[in-house]
C-alpha cells in the first residue's frame, strides 16, 4: 500500500529518504538559511516546516527577509520546486537573496529558482557574496 499525504490542494508523494541538509539560523530581521544539495521533495517538507517554526518564533508581525547560502550539488526534483513554490506562495516574506557562489550548478539553480520565487511574487535576486545578499535584503526591509 502506497502512503499518500495531501497538505491543502498539493499531494505528497509516497516518502522517501530526505535529500539535503539545511541550517536555519536569526540575524535580526534575516533568516539565514544555509543548505547542501541535492534535494528532494522531502527536503523541502522539512526545510518549510522548520521555517515556519523560525517564523512564528521570531517574526510575528514583523517584516523579514530571507538569506539562502546554496552549496554543494544544488538541484532538486521536479517535486520538490512544485511543493517549494506551493509554500513560498503561502509565506510572507518581503524577500529572497540567494548566495551562489559554493553552487556546483549556479545557472541551472539560479534559473529553477528564479522562476519559482517570480511565478510567487516574491522579490528576489542572487549573490556571489553573503553581505551583499544581507545588504540588498536590509535595503528592502527598509523601503517597506
Amino acid at each position: 500500500m502506497v502512503n499518500v499525504t495531501q497538505i491543502g490542494i498539493f499531494k505528497l508523494s509516497p516518502k522517501f529518504p530526505v535529500h539535503g541538509r539545511c541550517k536555519i539560523t536569526v540575524d535580526n530581521n534575516i533568516i539565514i538559511i544555509d543548505a547542501l544539495g541535492p534535494w528532494n521533495l522531502e527536503f523541502f517538507e522539512i526545510l518549510h516546516t522548520n521555517l515556519h517554526q523560525t517564523v512564528q518564533d521570531n517574526f510575528k508581525n514583523k517584516n523579514y527577509g530571507i538569506v539562502v547560502l546554496l552549496r554543494g550539488e544544488t538541484l532538486t526534483t521536479h517535486e520538490g520546486l512544485k511543493y517549494h513554490l506551493y509554500k513560498v506562495r503561502q509565506g510572507n516574506a518581503k524577500a529572497i537573496a540567494i548566495n551562489m557562489i559554493h553552487s556546483a550548478y549556479a545557472l541551472t539553480t539560479q534559473m529553477q529558482f528564479e522562476a519559482v520565487y517570480n511565478k510567487a511574487g516574491l522579490k528576489n535576486k542572487f549573490f556571489s557574496d553573503t553581505s551583499s545578499a544581507k545588504r540588498w535584503i536590509n535595503n528592502v526591509l527598509l523601503s517597506q
